[in-house]
């Protein structure tokens, strides 16, 4: 399993806003896509920096859509009125659940 982790700022009066659109616009993006896994975000209310962390099944899968994935990025910046700021793809090393 491999990871995609895109951070973005915006302001933190903005957070709830960038939090409703990966909600409703990426959200269903990635989960069309072939090798999607799993969807987190994570946000600092007080920074107003949010980290969209998607689970892919394996490197193949998460590079061939790294286009597409790129352009679903290059719209979060306009409605949000912040920013993507890093992009970075890491290999998962553990993946725990409660049981």
């Amino acid at each position: 399993m491999h990871a995609q982790v895109t951070t973005m700022e915006t302001s933190p009066a903005r957070l709830d806003d960038a939090i409703r659109f990966f909600r409703e616009q990426v959200l269903p993006q990635l989960q069309q896509m072939e090798g999607f896994e799993e969807f987190i975000a994570l946000s600092d209310r007080q920074s107003g920096k949010l980290l969209g962390v998607v689970l892919w099944e394996n490197e193949e899968r998460m590079r061939s859509l790294e286009e597409v994935l790129s352009r679903t990025r290059g719209g979060i910046s306009h409605p949000l009125g912040g920013a993507v700021v890093g992009v970075e793809n890491y290999a998962v090393s553990i993946f725990g659940t409660s049981s």
